[in-house]
C-alpha cells in the first residue's frame, strides 16, 4: 500500500509539466507586453533565485537544504526590494 518511487516520480513529473507554462511566464516577469517582461533585471533576479534553490538543494546541509526554497524566496524578495522591483500599491 506504499507509493513506490516510480509512482511518486511520475506524479511529481506530471505536476511539474502542468505548471511549466505558468512557471516560465513568472520566471520571465509576467506576460509579454508587461513592463519589465524578460528585462535583464528580471532575468538576473530570476536566475539568481533559481540558482540559490539549486545550490542549497544540492550542497546545503540540514537547515539550508530543508529550507532552500524559503531561503531563496526571502533572498529574492530582498533583492527585488533593493532594486525597486516591488510595487506595494
Amino acid at each position: 500500500k506504499r507509493l513506490t518511487p516510480a509512482i511518486t516520480g511520475t506524479i511529481i513529473f506530471l505536476v511539474g509539466v502542468s505548471l511549466a507554462s505558468f512557471t516560465l511566464s513568472e520566471f520571465l516577469g509576467g506576460s509579454p507586453g508587461t513592463p519589465g517582461f524578460a528585462s535583464p533585471k528580471t532575468l538576473l533576479l530570476s536566475v539568481m533565485t533559481a540558482a540559490i534553490v539549486v545550490l542549497l538543494s544540492l550542497f546545503g546541509k540540514g537547515f539550508f537544504h530543508k529550507f532552500s526554497f524559503l531561503i531563496a524566496l526571502v533572498v529574492g524578495d530582498v533583492l527585488a526590494g533593493l532594486t525597486g522591483m516591488i510595487d506595494l500599491s
